[in-house]
């Protein structure tokens, strides 16, 4: 399974990537979703986890971006300054406030990317 971690904050997205790493996920990282946008044009992604407040494009444009562009990748919005309710009305699968929870993280993915799950159609 192939993650996208997107945040402005390269500490965020280093351990992100570490422990997504070490439950068995291959991940990449953008700095931002104008960047995280031409990852998704080359590559395969099942989920993008993404914070809210960053330069350029903000997590709830990413969102529905993604949405429009890839229905099938799973949308999970982190966020330390605004209220998580706000990524669920722009589309996100799944919310966290930050710093965030590694293994409600965990389960929420695989949670959605279940087939039979009725989030994941």
């Amino acid at each position: 399974m192939r993650i996208l971690v997107v945040d402005d904050d390269p500490f965020m997205t280093e351990i992100l990537k570490l422990y997504l790493a070490r439950a068995g996920y291959e991940t990449d990282t953008a700095e931002n979703g104008l960047e995280a946008l031409r990852l998704l044009e080359s590559g395969t992604y099942d989920v993008v986890v993404t914070d809210a407040v960053m330069p350029g494009m903000t997590g709830f444009e990413l969102c529905g971006t993604v949405r429009k562009r890839y229905p099938h990748i799973r949308i999970i919005g982190m966020t330390g300054a605004v209220n998580v309710s706000d990524f669920e009305k722009a589309g996100a699968h799944a919310c966290f406030y930050k710093p965030v929870p590694f293994r409600e993280l965990h389960k929420a993915i695989q949670r959605l990317c279940q087939e039979d799950s009725p989030a994941a159609m």
